[in-house]
């Protein structure tokens, strides 16, 4: 079996520094949004195993804000239904999976942010369909949670 783990791995500094560059306002603006709420930490949410994007995520808004930022485990919700108590700890909803699309305005009600797993998502929903629907959930996110 091939895989293009090696390959990704590789490209992943390169990509992340392209992604921080062409993203830096928004980056800015949630970053400066968490330092000035009340929360301690903020917690990445996703139902899939791949955590890369949350990994990504955790490292830049930890150095933004200087807050302990950290990978929820799918299955401590999803699978062992735990009745957390996240507290005022900022919840970060990944968006990975193609039903997740029907269900967006209450996966955005729930968190504080959302974050597009686009590997995940596009393996889902194929590359031609990717850009319109990360369009559509960052449209969806600012119309109900626009960065203060």
């Amino acid at each position: 079996m091939t895989t293009n783990m090696r390959r990704e791995a590789k490209e992943s500094p390169d990509c992340v520094a392209k992604f921080l560059e062409s993203e830096t306002t928004g980056i800015e603006k949630l970053a400066q949004a968490m330092r000035s709420s009340p929360g301690g930490a903020c917690l990445t949410v996703a139902r899939g195993s791949s955590d890369c994007a949350a990994a990504y995520f955790s490292t830049a808004m930890a150095l933004l804000t200087g807050r302990l930022v950290t990978s929820l485990p799918p299955s401590l919700v999803s699978v062992y239904h735990a009745p957390l108590n996240f507290g005022d700890a900022w919840l970060v909803a990944k968006i990975e999976r193609a039903e997740a699309i029907g269900k967006l305005e209450s996966i955005i009600d729930a968190a504080d942010a959302v974050m597009v797993a686009r590997g995940d998502l596009g393996v889902e929903v194929g590359d031609a369909a990717l850009p319109g629907l990360q369009k559509k959930i960052i449209r969806e996110a600012l119309a109900l949670k626009p960065c203060r």
